[in-house]
């Protein structure tokens, strides 16, 4: 694991996503508070499904001013680095 010091200078897209408490796929909202799983076709409430965030951010790090776009993924426990590119 790579870990990568800086500051964050620029915030580029931002997004969530309801997902599934069984598969952790994306979930479609169907009819009032009751969504179906894409992937596994559970049927559930809204409000019990997971809330995944989607982040990417431009980190200018501390060596050599370099700058890196950086792709997040999570929830509200964890924050996963998916991708990132020296700009």
């Amino acid at each position: 694991m790579a870990t990568v010091h800086g500051k964050i200078v620029e915030v580029m897209n931002v997004s969530k996503t309801v997902v599934c408490i069984s598969c952790f796929k994306k979930v479609t909202p169907k009819i009032d508070k009751v969504g179906n799983c894409e992937s596994c076709k559970v049927m559930q409430f809204l409000s019990s499904c997971l809330l995944h965030w989607y982040l990417r951010v431009l980190v200018q790090t501390n060596e050599n001013e370099k700058r890196r776009l950086v792709c997040l993924i999570g929830g509200a426990q964890y924050c996963l680095v998916i991708g990132q590119r020296e700009l």
